[in-house]
């Protein structure tokens, strides 16, 4: 039976045959599976794990137009979750959450449809069980402007698709980019303190009432975390921007600010 699942699984890699997958459905009871042996769901070549060597399942999800759903695995391999559109394109992907053992996504979908979840793997060659789930959660819709934080506030956002608040560096204020922005008052000489802690690779701006930028971070203890420790150069309104280290990363971060006004 082994030898005759492991040849069934190379024919459909090699004809692109769709697999009749367990459905997951948001708010009811997990999927367990497995990835064992030979045994991989075909995907679409230009994605990542897409080789022979990675196993694969694949899950359809029925998802609504502005519906916010967090997907999570669990498992006892290193594993790696995607997510794929109604189209078969990449739009959400996910290696370790908290542990090598979880991984997470959460996201807003602006369109509705059969989507797909892809379970697989870190490393090649790696088997194991797991259990994938869904639920739904609120997450805000897009903005390209501004909030407001003030000192001494702790404000939890997202970066989603759609984000995209003005930023004039460069390479970060690029469409590849998702930006959320905040503004708040401060008068020169104040030492202010921006804290972000942030499930994907962030990076933190401090831009002046000019727009131009104070200050910049990428990593402060780790690659969640970002610190900006700063006085104020000018009178004024200030802008904090929350992007992320690379293109098109997307997820949940914290962000706190306190401002000490100068004696």
């Amino acid at each position: 039976m082994r030898v005759l699942i492991a040849a069934l699984s190379l024919a459909a890699l090699s004809v692109g045959m769709t697999w009749a997958a367990v459905t997951v459905t948001a708010g009811a009871a997990s999927v367990e599976g497995a990835l064992i042996g030979l045994d991989s769901d075909p995907i679409p070549p230009e994605l990542p794990r897409s080789g022979e060597d990675f196993r694969r399942a694949v899950h359809p999800i029925e998802v609504e137009a502005r519906q916010s759903l967090e997907i999570l695995l669990e498992c006892d391999f290193d594993g790696y979750l995607m997510l794929l559109d109604s189209r078969g394109e990449l739009i959400a992907e996910n290696d370790d959450f908290g542990d090598t053992d979880r991984a997470r996504i959460r996201h807003r979908f602006e369109e509705g449809g059969t989507h797909r979840i892809i379970v697989t793997t870190f490393s090649p060659g790696t088997t194991g069980h797991y259990r994938l789930s869904a639920r739904e959660i609120e997450i805000p819709p897009p903005s390209e402007r501004d909030g407001e934080i003030g000192p001494g506030q702790t404000t939890v956002g997202w970066l989603i698709p759609g984000d995209r608040v003005p930023l004039g560096d460069a390479v970060r204020g690029g469409d590849s980019f998702l930006r959320d922005g905040f503004r708040f008052d401060g008068e020169a000489g104040a030492q202010v303190d921006i804290e972000l802690t942030s499930e994907f690779d962030g990076c933190l701006f401090l831009l002046g009432p000019g727009d131009e930028t104070v200050a910049v971070n990428d990593d402060y203890v780790s690659t969640r975390t970002s610190r900006i420790w700063t006085p104020l150069e000018a009178t004024g309104v200030h802008r904090i921007v929350v992007t992320s280290y690379a293109s098109g990363e997307q997820g949940e971060y914290t962000l706190s600010m306190t401002l000490e006004n100068a004696p």
